[in-house]
C-alpha cells in the first residue's frame, strides 16, 4: 500500500495542474487498491484500528455515505506527505543549529520544574494544553521551520468577469469568468523586506524581546497581515493545523527528553524537493545521516 500511495504523492502536483490520471503508469490502479483498503467492509476485518479511522467509519456507516475511502486517503495524504515532512524538517533545524536545540531544552526543562515533574524513564512525562501554550521558543522553531519549507497557496477561480485591484503593485487585472488565480504565500514566507536574511534559519525569529510570541512584521512601515501562512487561508485553510503544530512539539519535546541525537554530516547541504511548490510541505531531496542513543535515566 506504501508504494500505491508513493506513485499517487509523486503524481499529485501534476493531477491538480490537469494531467489525465491515465498519463501515469499503475496510477489507476493504485487508486483502486486505496478504495479496496480503505472501505468500511476491509476495516471491520481488521484487529488493530486507531480511534480517528473507527470513528470516521462509524460516522459513514450512520449516514449511509460510501465516501469513507475518500476520506481517510485525505487524512494519510495530510499526515503523511505534509505532517511527516514538517517534523522531518523541525528535527533537522533543531539537530543542525546548537542554539535552537539548547533554547528548547531550557524551555522543556523550565516547564518540567514548573509542573513538578522528574524525568526518570518511570513515570510520563504530562504537559496539558496550557503547558504547551507556555512553550513559546518551541512555537518559534516550528513557524520558522513551516516558513521554510512550506510551500502553501490559496486557489481561487472567476465565476464572472471581475477587475481585480492588487494594492500593493497598484495595478488591476481583468479576470475572465472561469479565470484562475493563485496566491502564493511563500513568496511572503521569503520577502526580505518582511523576513531578513529570509533563507536563514533563526529559531528565535517569531519571539519578542521577552519571550513572548512575536506575530506582527512590517513591510515600508506597515503591518503584513499575512506575513505567515502554512496552513493555506480562508475557508481553505488547513483544519487540522493545531493538531499538526501539537504533534511537531510532542516530538520535539520527546527527543529532546529521551535521546541524543546529531547529524554526522553537519555541513552536508539538504535541499527542497521544488516540484512541490505551491502544493504544502516541501520534502527533502536526500536523507541526512544522524547519529543516535536513548538516554540513560537514572
Amino acid at each position: 500500500m506504501f508504494e500505491d500511495f508513493r506513485k499517487f504523492d509523486e503524481a499529485f502536483p501534476y493531477l491538480v495542474k490537469g494531467y489525465p490520471l491515465n498519463s501515469f503508469k499503475g496510477l489507476e490502479e493504485s487508486r483502486k487498491n486505496f478504495w479496496k483498503h480503505l472501505a468500511s467492509d476491509e476495516l471491520n476485518k481488521r484487529e488493530m484500528v486507531s480511534d480517528l479511522i473507527a470513528e470516521y467509519a462509524r460516522i459513514c456507516d450512520a449516514e449511509k455515505d460510501r465516501t469513507l475511502p475518500k476520506k481517510l486517503f485525505s487524512t494519510a495524504w495530510a499526515a503523511q506527505s505534509n505532517t511527516m515532512v514538517s517534523a522531518f524538517w523541525t528535527i533537522y533545524f533543531v539537530t543542525k543549529h546548537g542554539d535552537a536545540k539548547a533554547a528548547a531544552e531550557v524551555e522543556i526543562q523550565r516547564l518540567l520544574k514548573e509542573t513538578s515533574q522528574t524525568l526518570n524513564g518511570k513515570t510520563p512525562i504530562n504537559f496539558n494544553r496550557n503547558d504547551m501554550d507556555k512553550m513559546t521558543v518551541l512555537d518559534s522553531i516550528i513557524n520558522e521551520s513551516l516558513r521554510l519549507h512550506v510551500s502553501a497557496s490559496m486557489l481561487r477561480q472567476a465565476l464572472q468577469d471581475y477587475d481585480l485591484k492588487v494594492l500593493s503593485v497598484g495595478k488591476t487585472y481583468r479576470l475572465r469568468k472561469g479565470d484562475r488565480v493563485m496566491s502564493l504565500f511563500e513568496l511572503n514566507h521569503k520577502d526580505p523586506e518582511i523576513y531578513s536574511n529570509p533563507e536563514v534559519f533563526k529559531y528565535d525569529r517569531f519571539l519578542n524581546e521577552d519571550g513572548s510570541l512575536k506575530t506582527d512584521f512590517y513591510k515600508n512601515g506597515k503591518v503584513v497581515r499575512f506575513a505567515l501562512q502554512p496552513f493555506g487561508s480562508g475557508l481553505s485553510k488547513c483544519p487540522g493545523r493545531y493538531w499538526a503544530v501539537t504533534e511537531l512539539k510532542q516530538i520535539v519535546i520527546l527527543l529532546l527528553l529521551y535521546f541524543d541525537f546529531e547529524l554526522i554530516n553537519p555541513n552536508e547541504e539538504i535541499k527542497m524537493n521544488k516540484n512541490r511548490v505551491a502544493f504544502g510541505s516541501l520534502p527533502p531531496t536526500n536523507d541526512p545521516k544522524i547519529r543516535f542513543r536513548r538516554r540513560v535515566m537514572t
